[in-house]
């Protein structure tokens, strides 16, 4: 076999070297998804050091290379297999819940086999330290968690949000046209102007002393405000991007909300965030971070600080201007920000979704979600900003809006398009076929 996707390539290899881990393949001895993802991508085979591996698809040599070295790891690989078993009863007679069992435990088997070799006579206690060291974290953070399980907790948060919206609503006006116009201005000025001149310092300024505050309160209590906002500063944003509920609807306690927007979170799923950034940044989890949460969801645009704040307000035109689908620069973006939208339209697959669909001819079906978020990719763009800006102010780290802002707003749109090419690589190595459409197999390894 000349050429073949990866994925078939570990699959192969996996079964000559004749590797006896069944705790990471499937019944029919495929390699697990979270296998490849929680261990041996990061572990083993370490494709953004081992590049020459890393393709969607490889030849001879790059496969003989991956057999190579998963033939190295062979032993650490079976010892681990057998280290998960343990971890996994072990977490069952503690009766742990938190986490997927696969995702934790994968590489931690994989630790211990480096270290310990398979697994000895004391195997149960290095068990039980592993599992108390991944959950050692768990604390308040559990207690957190399980607050929304209790029905005097959740009664008691309902009138409290119920109480901060009033507050908030009670703060909010409209905003004339006028206002949208100055609004438009600014933001249009700090996306136009190099950082550290003159006109973007004074626009940040406004930004953040009063402007976004402003859009924030309007957007509450005034229906169409994105829109009209957008259309001053001539971006073609959708307030769907933004929220699906227009004027912005109070967050729901505990149930997500179909098809959200960049602002449509739960309490719960912003706390679950919170705690997220908060464990994975080794902070302690503060038990009165619940009511934070909740009081943070009733600020503008459901940030605290007023620099991430403008910073999404910016964001909100940036996504109306890179529109990845349209084979020319929209008429209303910035020259500053032309290489950045240039970028995203000359991806090697946007460029043959764009010769495809614009030629009539049919997407393979498991191509058409990554279609569709490309047509969308302001509602995608706009959901990743807010995750890490919210990221960032949980953690109370702010946001120098003269040197950081501008490059975080276009780092966002890099991410969200390197996430759709690594979807459709996914949706090729599972579904595609690379002998019935080799320009799309050959702009996705390019790519």
């Amino acid at each position: 076999m000349d050429r073949c996707a990866r994925s078939v390539a570990i699959n192969l290899a996996w079964r000559e070297l004749e590797i006896a881990a069944p705790a990471f393949t499937n019944r029919e001895g495929r390699v697990l998804a979270r296998a490849l993802k929680c261990l041996l991508d990061p572990l083993v085979l370490q494709p953004r050091i081992n590049t020459e591996i890393g393709s969607a698809v490889l030849d001879a040599e790059q496969m003989a290379r991956l057999r190579e070295l998963l033939a190295a790891a062979q032993q650490r690989l079976e010892s681990a297999s057998q280290w998960y078993d343990l971890l996994r009863a072990q977490r069952r007679a503690q009766r742990i819940t938190a986490g997927n069992a696969q995702e934790l435990y994968f590489p931690r088997a994989f630790e211990l086999a480096t270290q310990l070799g398979e697994p000895g006579v004391d195997a149960a206690e290095h068990c039980r330290e592993m599992l108390a060291e991944v959950h050692s974290l768990g604390g308040d953070a559990e207690l957190l968690r399980a607050a929304f399980d209790a029905s005097e907790t959740v009664a008691r948060l309902e009138t409290e949000l119920q109480r901060e919206w009033d507050a908030a609503i009670a703060q909010s006006a409209p905003l004339t046209d006028e206002q949208l116009t100055e609004l438009a201005a600014a933001t249009r000025t700090v996306l136009s102007e190099p950082e550290r001149s003159r006109d973007a310092r004074r626009s940040w300024a406004m930004l953040r002393d009063h402007l976004a505050a402003e859009l924030g309160g309007a957007l509450r209590v005034q229906p169409r405000v994105v829109e009209r906002f957008a259309a001053a500063a001539q971006s073609d944003l959708a307030a769907q991007s933004v929220t699906c509920t227009s004027p912005l609807a109070a967050p729901a306690l505990t149930v997500e909300v179909e098809h959200p927007g960049a602002l449509d979170r739960s309490i719960e799923g912003r706390v679950r965030a919170a705690i997220r950034r908060l464990q994975t940044s080794g902070f302690p989890v503060d038990r009165e971070l619940l009511d934070e949460e909740l009081e943070r969801s009733c600020e503008a645009f459901g940030l605290r600080d007023t620099d991430l704040a403008a910073t999404f307000v910016a964001g909100m035109l940036v996504a109306g201007w890179v529109r990845p689908l349209e084979s020319t620069t929209h008429a209303g973006a910035p020259q500053a920000l032309h290489h950045t939208i240039a970028r995203a339209r000359n991806e090697a697959y946007v460029l043959y979704l764009r010769r495809a669909l614009h030629s009539g001819r049919g997407v393979h079906p498991e191509q058409e979600p990554v279609v569709d978020d490309l047509q969308d990719f302001a509602r995608h763009y706009l959901r990743r900003l807010w995750t890490r800006l919210h990221g960032r102010d949980v953690l109370e780290l702010g946001l120098d809006l003269e040197h950081e802002a501008t490059d975080l707003l276009e780092g966002i749109v890099r991410s969200t398009l390197h996430d759709q090419r690594q979807r459709m690589r996914r949706a090729l190595e599972q579904f595609g076929s690379w002998d019935e459409d080799e320009e799309l197999n050959d702009a996705i390894v390019a790519a």
